[in-house]
């Protein structure tokens, strides 16, 4: 716990430097699941560097929103995430520190993505310097999502499942 809110008065320090504080929110407690729509929609970009990711909803629901994705180009969103309709960022596999493991749900993970920072951040350039691109992104993201998720295709998974004939 120390380290984390360490780290996050160090990432508002850095926030509030950059002369950001009215453009960032960085926020490190639980939201209602309203709160969270709310902060998504009003996001120009869903940054989401992880190092190892399940689903990837919140990358999902973003994109659902026609949020452009910044995405680490690994684990399940690569799925979902491609250059047409995201920013797959490159990483390299590295070996976790005993000291980088400060949840519980970490003691046993031996090696993760860790994300191109330069990579991200030209990307993250582009985004803001080029409207066209980030809105394009984000329509093609939320034409993805709506048919790659739609009801009637996972009704049609579901039936090919459970007859593989």
């Amino acid at each position: 716990r120390k380290k984390r809110k360490a780290l996050k008065q160090k990432l508002d320090k850095h926030i509030s430097d950059l002369g950001l504080s009215k453009r960032v929110i960085a926020c490190d407690d639980f939201l209602t699941q309203d709160e969270l729509v709310a902060v998504t929609k009003a996001c120009d970009v869903y940054a989401s560097l992880h190092r190892g990711e399940g689903f990837g909803l919140g990358i999902a629901e973003a994109m659902s929103l026609g949020i452009p994705a910044l995405v680490t180009d690994y684990s399940a969103p690569t799925e979902f995430c491609n250059p047409n309709n995201s920013c797959p960022i490159p990483y390299k596999i590295v070996k976790v520190l005993d000291d980088q493991r400060d949840l519980e749900a970490y003691k046993s993970v031996k090696e993760w993505a860790e994300p191109d920072i330069d990579a991200a951040a030209s990307a993250l350039k582009r985004l803001y310097t080029d409207p066209e691109y980030r809105l394009r992104l984000g329509a093609n993201a939320k034409k993805f999502i709506e048919e790659y998720f739609s009801t009637e295709n996972f009704k049609k998974s579901i039936y090919e499942f459970l007859n593989p004939n």
